[in-house]
Order: C-alpha cells, then structure tokens, then sequence
C-alpha cells in the first residue's frame, strides 16, 4: 500500500483530487488493514474497500482520481459513521448525485451543508479549504460524487462556456471566493438509473474504472443540462437570462435560510 500511494503523490496530485484521495488512503490505512485495494496505473489511482472484509458494514466504497477529477462511488451499509479531513489545495467543484446517504461537510470548524435527501447538489470549495466530511451509518450510502476544478469543464469535458449555466461560467472565468451551495436539483430518472447502473455494475478491475470514468463523465453532462432547464423554467416573459439566474440564486438563498436559521 506505501508504494501505490507514493503513486498517487507522484501522479495524481497535480491539484487536490490526488491529495484529497491520498487523505482518504491514509483514513482507511488507521480503520482496517482487510478489504482495501489500492492500485495506480498510469497518471491514475483508485481505491476500492470492501466493507464487510473490512469488518465496517456491508457494499463497497470506491475512488478513483487522476489529473483533472476524483471520482467517488458509495454502494454500502455502514456499521459505523466515518469522516475523513481533506485539504483543497485549489478551486474545487463538487458534484453529488445521492439516492439517499446522509451526510454533512464542514468547513473551517463550521458545517456548511447537510444532506439527507435524494438530491443533486453542487457546491464550490475555495483552493485552502479545509473540509471534514462526515457520513452517517443511520441510512444507506447510495452516491456518485465528482469533483474538480471549474476550469475543468472546458479544458478537459470541452464543455462550451456559453452552454455551462451562468454561476458555473462565472467560476470558469474566476475563482471560488467562499464555500457556496450552487444548486440543489431533484433526482430525475436519467441521474437515478445512472447511479444505479454504476451501483450494480456487473464489471470488474480495468473495464469497471472505465465505466466508472464514462459513467462521471455522463453525469456532469445531465446536471450541467437539468440545471440550464431549470433556469430556463424560471424565468419569466421578456426576462433576460441574468435575471433568471438571479431569481435562481435568491430562492436558493431563501431556502437555505429557511432549512437553517
């Protein structure tokens, strides 16, 4: 395990997906020496932990990462609730498509978000941060998350600026300046048959990271188009697309003031 995850510090830590995996390897290491592979190949790394080997629940739990984005699949029950500590060591955006973990993020001390719905949420993380992630083992873990840097979408997905919605084109053309909740969207049936699919995949080693990697990819693209639908769908006769954005972004806020006041 020392040697793959010199791996991951030598090829996956060009920004922090690689870190922030290289974190989790060392989580694990301190929970169970059982149930835990770790590989590298290539300019990517990838965890996978069998729980019920492990002796912390039943399912799977798995991460892949390379240059541009860590992937994250959790298919489990835990016996236990676990949270790990990361470092952004850059802009980050995190995508979750959850058919039902509950978990919380806290950043600098303070939690910032809880998440206990089935939803998809993507949220902005500023390079320094420094994020505890707690997952509770009260429910099942069903989620895909990905995350990455804004500028990613086009450098890496092609993804054109002017097809991306306006708070994730603002990103692109900036800099995360805070932890922000960007949107909170329903589970359609496209983004709940693809967590699913990936869930209860029947492949195995090389072609299942594939899939893994496909299937990340596939989800950005749904969100990045439900999440331009939504903004369309709210917005009113002989509004411009800004103010549509803006009456977006204000019922977000309100809801998240009601939801915590």
């Amino acid at each position: 395990m020392a040697r793959v995850a010199r791996q991951i510090m030598q090829h996956c830590m060009v920004w922090s997906p690689g870190e922030t995996l290289f974190d989790i390897v060392n989580h694990w290491s301190t929970l169970s020496s059982k149930g835990v592979s770790l590989g590298a190949v290539g300019g990517s790394a990838h965890l996978r932990v069998d729980l019920a080997h492990a002796g912390l629940g039943e399912g799977t739990l798995a991460h892949q990462c390379d240059g541009e984005s860590l992937i994250s699949l959790g298919s489990a029950r835990l016996a236990h609730p676990l949270r790990h500590r990361t470092e952004v060591a850059d802009d980050q955006l995190l995508l979750r498509a959850s058919l039902g973990t509950v978990a919380d993020y806290r950043v600098g001390g303070k939690t910032h978000w809880h998440f206990r719905h089935p939803e998809v949420t993507v949220s902005a993380l500023p390079r320094g941060a420094v994020v505890d992630v707690g997952v509770s083992a009260e429910a099942p873990v069903l989620t895909v998350s990905l995350a990455l840097r804004p500028q990613a979408l086009v450098e890496h997905h092609q993804i054109a600026p002017d097809e991306l919605p306006g708070p994730l084109r603002t990103l692109v053309e900036g800099s995360v300046t805070s932890p922000e909740l960007l949107v909170s969207l329903p589970i359609g049936a496209d983004v709940a048959a693809l967590v699913r699919d990936l869930a209860h995949s029947r492949l195995t080693g090389s072609l299942w990271r594939a899939q893994l990697q496909a299937r990340a990819a596939e989800l950005l693209v749904l969100v990045v188009a439900n999440w331009r639908e939504r903004l369309g769908n709210d917005s009113w006769p002989g509004a411009r697309p800004r103010d549509a954005e803006l009456l977006a972004a204000a019922r977000r806020v309100l809801g998240e003031r009601f939801a915590n006041p």
